[in-house]
Order: C-alpha cells, then structure tokens, then sequence
C-alpha cells in the first residue's frame, strides 16, 4: 500500500462480517471513529491481520496540506498465498541410553512460518493412532511449539516416553506420524517407518551355584532370555546368611557377567571366592543374578533356592 506524499494516508480495515480494524500498536483490534493508521504501520504489520473470510473491505482518510486537491487514484492490496507445513526425514529408533524414542524429522515451510507439531502420535499395529507422551526432560527434545522452519528444511527431534504409554511392552512394527502447523493451518501427516520397541525386562531362571572341587572358586550358572538378545550387564551379588544381607565382595569375576551378555541357557560364572572372601568356612552360602538390557530394562534379583558351602 502506498501513500502519495506530500497526503497523509489513513486506513481501516475488516473482514467481511466483523467489524472495523486497526493497529493499536500490540494487535488489531475494534476501532471507533477516531481510530486509523498510516499506510506505513499498516504495511509493517499486515501480515498479521486475521484471515477467515478471504474478503477484505478498507476505508481511506485523506488529509492534504491545505494547497492543493486531495484525490487518491489507487489503492493496492497484494497477498501471498500461505503454504502449509510438511515434515520430512522421519527417522525413529529407541535410545540406549534412557530406553526413550528419538524422532528425528525436517521441519518444511516455504515462508520459514515458526510453526509447531499439532499431532505426535504412535500406532503399534499402524490402524490405531494415540497421542505420544514427550519426554521432556531429554536434552535432545526439541519440543512442540515455536518450531523454526525453511524452504530446505531445519532439523528437529521429538523424544518420546513411551514406557509410560505403552507398558511393558515388546514391538517390532511401531509406527510414529507428526503433522505440523504454521498458525495458519496444518499439513499433511507423515509417517515413519516400521521401528521396534523394547520395555520388556530380561528374565532371568534357574540360578545356582557350588565350589568347584579342589578350588576356591565358585561356579555359578543360569538362564537368561529376553526379546532383545544381545549386549545385557549381568550383576551378582553373594550372601553369607541364607540371603539375609548381600554383602560378601564380589570383585574378581569372569564369564558371563558384566557386559556384552547375551541370552542363552546354563551361562555360567566363575567368582574367585579365594581372593574376594578369603579363609572362610561358611554352609549358608547363597548368590542372586539380575540382567539389564541395552534399553536399560532391568528385572529384580533372581536367588538361588539353596544354600552351599564354601570351605
């Protein structure tokens, strides 16, 4: 809009069934009969004018300096037709470090609008659709609101909690979709590929132990499985009561403990008794096993069911 010096351009303007606008300085609002605004302020903030109707009426006051006719030979108003928001490169897999769910996507606007996600939902058999729950807390979240946008692209990440909707759950075709909107409306969903989940814990069965003969050392053996099969921290702990407390030291270990564990039965654990609890002679030994897997799902201690003695 353009204003022919040396005239003063006033304006109002209103969408089709409401009422007059104009810029008070914050936002439009109502205006009464002594309200307006140059053709400057209007062209600053325009672009901010509510659209429901695509119609738009305007009235114009001109002022001249007293020497000469006020005319106005034309006014223009030119729009550029909004383009809604895509997400591209969506990119999902569980995290090792938390067990949480790292979405990964572009956010996509040819007029670089901030925009935010208005849906971020999950679907275990790709037909039914539920909103995730964000883990907020994750440095790597990016957040749902005030999302910065390009014509290229800007990278983004959603964490999702999903032990808190899903349970314990074990799933191999998880799909995640995220649709975004720029204020002015939302764009398409867009789905991930199939990923799986795990927060289902390692079990861990028939523990037991006994001194190898002739030896201080004591051997432990037991079963583990689980869905995810490999990379498991396996932790013992030793007992000198019948399980009362826990508190005999386990230091010089081997086998099938620690990490890199994988599933399997009779995995078996040697404890150099003779160097972690040296000149004992007790009959009320016992051991207790627990196994953690990569997406840190972690199941109580499993304990032998008899004791053995350690001479």
């Amino acid at each position: 809009i353009a204003a022919i010096t040396p005239l003063l351009l006033y304006l109002k303007f209103y969408w089709v069934g409401t009422t007059w606008k104009y810029w008070n300085g914050l936002s439009w609002t109502s205006a009464l009969s002594t309200d307006f605004n140059t053709a400057l302020v209007v062209n600053t903030n325009i672009a901010t004018f509510a659209t429901t109707t695509n119609q738009i009426l305007w009235k114009a006051f001109l002022e001249s300096n007293g020497s000469q006719q006020v005319i106005l030979d034309n006014i223009t108003i030119d729009y550029t037709e909004n383009v809604l928001p895509t997400i591209t490169n969506v990119s999902s897999s569980q995290q090792t470090s938390n067990g949480a769910v790292r979405i990964d996507y572009a956010l996509v606007d040819t007029e670089s609008d901030p925009s935010s996600l208005s849906a971020y939902e999950y679907s275990l058999d790709g037909m039914s659709w539920f909103t995730m729950t964000a883990s907020t807390t994750d440095a790597g979240h990016s957040g749902v609101s005030g999302l910065s946008s390009s014509p290229a692209g800007t990278s983004h990440a959603f964490v999702w909690d999903g032990r808190v909707n899903v349970g314990t759950v074990y799933d191999a075709t998880t799909y995640v979709r995220l649709q975004a909107n720029d204020g002015i409306g939302s764009g398409a969903y867009t789905t991930s590929s199939a990923f799986a989940i795990d927060y289902v814990m390692p079990v861990v069965s028939n523990v037991s132990s006994s001194q190898a003969l002739g030896s201080t050392n004591v051997q432990i053996t037991y079963d583990l499985s689980d869905d995810t099969a490999d990379n498991h921290f396996v932790e013992l702990a030793v007992s000198s009561d019948g399980g009362s407390s826990w508190t005999v030291p386990v230091a010089t270990v081997s086998g099938a403990v620690g990490s890199g564990v994988t599933t399997g039965v009779s995995k078996t654990i040697t404890w150099n008794a003779g160097t972690d609890y040296p000149s004992q002679q007790q009959s009320a030994m016992r051991v207790r096993v627990r196994a953690r897997d990569t997406y840190r799902n972690q199941a109580d201690y499993v304990t032998s069911t008899v004791n053995f003695t350690l001479d």
